[in-house]
C-alpha cells in the first residue's frame, strides 16, 4: 500500500503484508522430484467505506485486511505490517469477488461482498464473522450449477448481475435461491456477443446500462426496459488484438503473424458515466471508449501483459486517473484527461525500489477518499534445478543442430534409469548454444560452449 498525495512524484511505503505468500518447496524422495507450490495474491479490491480491503490469492482463499489506524495519518516514515482479520476459504479457483457499493461497517447490515468459484453458487459472505449470508445458485439446461465468471452490483446494490457462457443472470439482492432472469447474449439464430462473459461493469450514472466483456475478445452493452434486457443499438466492439499463431514466411524472408481478438478481462465505467475502459489478457493497452460513439476508441494507455494472467487497472474517485499493473513489476499512472499520458509510475519489485527485482503486478486499487493506493503482486513460478542435480552422470552432445542428452538419472544408485534425450539448438553470438528444454521440475534454458563437442556436463538450467 503507497501513499501517493495523488501527485506519485515520490510515493511512499505505508503499510504491507507478506507472511502468507511466497514459494515453498517439498523433497519428495520417493517419487524422484521436488514439488513446489507457490501462493500468490491475485487481486485486491478496497470496501466502498475504505476501512478494509479484500484480497484474492492462488490457495482459493479471500483474505480481509484492516487498514491500521496509523495509515489515517499518513506517516512520513516507516510502514505498518498488515494481517489479515478474516480468511474465507471458497474450496475451488476463486472467479470473482464485489463488495455490496453501499457498505459502510457503521451499519453491520450492509458489511458483506460476493464471491464465486468454479463450478459453485454466490456467496454471500458477512465482513464480520465470515458467515454466508445467503447463496445465489445459477443453473444450466441439465439442471446443474452453472459456472459464474464475473460478479457486479447495479449501482444501488438491489440486483446481482452474473456473466457465464453466453448468458448474464440478474439476481435480486433481497432474494437468494435460484429465483433470477436470463439474459441470452449469443444465439444461433439471432448472433450476438458469443464467448464465457469474463466481466461485467453498471454504468453508475443509473441509467440501466450494462458492459459485458468475453473472452471471445468483444465487449457488449446492454440496456434494461423494466425486465426486459437487450443488447443497446447492436453494440458489440472489439478493440483488443494479441499476436496469433505463426504464419507462413513472406517475400522478405520474416515470419509473418496474423492477430487475433484478446479475451477481453476488465471493464469499468468513468464516474460520469460517459466512458468505458476496457482491459484484455496478451493485450499491451487499455483502451478508452466513448460509449455515445462506441465504434472507435479515444486512446489507448500501454502496459506489459504478455500472458493470461488477469492484471487488473483502477480508476481515481474523481475518475482522472487511471492505474495499472504490469509484468515489469511497475504501476503505470495515466491521466484521463490528458488522452492518456503517463504521469507517474510505482516500482513495486521487491521493496517498491527501481531495478529491484521485478515481480508480476496483478492488482491495483485507488482509495475511496485518501490519497493510498494498495497493490498485489504474485505470479506463478516453477522451481527448477540445476542440470548436474539432474543426472548423476552423462555427457552433453552438441551436434550441428541439437543437443544429445545422455546418462543415468540421479536417486535411482547403480541401476538408475537411462536417459537419452534430443532437443533442438540455437546458436547465439555469444559464443553459446542454447535449446529450450523440459525437465521433471518444469521448462528451462540449457546453455553450453560451442567449442567442445563433448564433454561433462557443466552447463545449468535457467527459467
Amino acid at each position: 500500500m503507497y501513499a501517493a498525495a495523488w501527485s506519485f512524484a515520490a510515493p511512499r511505503l505505508v503499510a504491507s503484508h507478506q507472511n502468507e505468500f511466497g514459494t515453498i518447496q517439498r523433497i519428495s524422495s520417493s517419487r524422484e522430484q521436488c514439488l513446489c507450490t507457490s501462493n500468490f495474491l491475485k487481486g485486491v479490491k478496497w470496501a466502498p467505506d475504505g476501512t478494509c480491503l479484500l484480497t484474492n490469492s492462488e490457495d482459493n482463499t479471500l483474505r480481509l485486511f484492516e487498514l491500521p489506524c496509523e495509515v489515517y495519518s499518513l506517516p512520513e516514515t516507516g510502514f505498518s505490517d498488515m494481517a489479515p482479520c478474516l480468511r474465507y476459504n471458497e474450496g475451488e479457483v476463486v472467479h470473482d469477488y464485489c463488495w455490496y457499493p453501499k457498505m459502510s461497517s457503521q451499519d453491520p447490515s450492509t458489511a458483506f461482498f460476493l464471491a464465486v468459484a468454479r463450478e459453485h453458487p454466490i456467496h454471500m459472505h458477512d465482513a464480520f464473522t465470515g458467515k454466508i449470508k445467503g447463496s445465489y445458485r445459477p443453473y444450466n439446461h441439465v439442471d446443474e450449477i452453472d459456472t459464474t465468471y464475473s460478479l457486479c452490483f447495479s449501482p444501488c446494490g438491489d440486483h446481482i448481475y452474473a456473466g457465464s457462457e453466453k448468458a448474464i443472470r440478474i439476481f435480486d439482492t433481497s432474494r437468494p435461491g435460484r429465483s433470477y432472469h436470463t439474459l441470452t447474449t449469443y444465439s444461433r439464430k439471432h448472433g450476438g456477443q458469443s464467448g464465457v462473459i469474463s466481466c461485467i461493469a453498471a454504468n453508475p450514472d443509473h441509467t440501466g446500462l450494462l458492459a459485458a466483456g468475453s473472452y471471445s475478445g468483444t465487449i457488449g452493452l446492454y440496456t434494461a426496459t423494466g425486465q426486459i434486457w437487450k443488447l443497446k443499438c447492436g453494440a458489440i466492439f472489439e478493440g483488443h488484438y494479441r499476436p496469433g499463431p505463426k504464419g507462413k514466411i513472406g517475400e522478405d524472408g520474416e515470419e509473418k503473424r496474423r492477430e487475433v481478438r484478446a479475451g477481453v478481462t476488465q471493464v469499468t465505467f468513468s464516474p460520469c458515466g460517459n466512458y468505458l475502459y476496457s482491459g484484455a489478457r496478451r493485450c499491451n493497452s487499455i483502451i478508452c471508449w466513448d460509449i455515445r460513439h462506441t465504434c472507435e476508441p479515444l486512446f489507448s494507455m500501454s502496459r506489459i501483459c504478455h500472458t493470461n494472467q488477469h492484471i487488473a487497472f483502477d480508476l481515481s474517485p474523481r475518475g482522472d486517473l487511471l492505474a495499472t499493473g504490469g509484468q515489469d513489476g511497475c504501476v503505470s499512472v495515466y491521466s484521463t484527461c490528458q488522452a492518456g499520458q503517463l504521469v507517474g509510475r510505482i516500482h513495486e519489485g521487491r521493496g517498491g525500489s527501481e531495478g529491484s527485482e521485478s515481480v508480476c503486478v496483478n492488482g491495483v486499487a485507488f482509495h475511496p477518499f485518501l490519497p493510498l493506493v494498495a497493490t498485489a503482486t504474485g505470479q506463478k513460478r516453477f522451481g527448477l534445478r540445476t542440470m548436474p542435480s539432474f543426472f548423476e552422470e552423462g555427457e552433453v552432445c552438441a551436434s550441428g543442430v541439437e543437443f544429445v542428452l545422455k546418462g543415468r538419472s540421479a536417486g535411482a544408485g547403480a541401476g538408475g534409469r537411462e536417459v537419452d534425450l534430443t532437443y533442438p539448438m540455437e546458436a547465439r553470438e555469444d559464443g553459446e548454444i542454447v535449446c529450450e528444454m523440459e525437465s521433471p521440475q518444469g521448462e528451462g534454458t540449457l546453455t553450453a560452449p560451442t567449442d567442445s563437442q563433448t564433454h561433462t556436463p557443466t552447463p545449468t538450467l535457467t527459467p
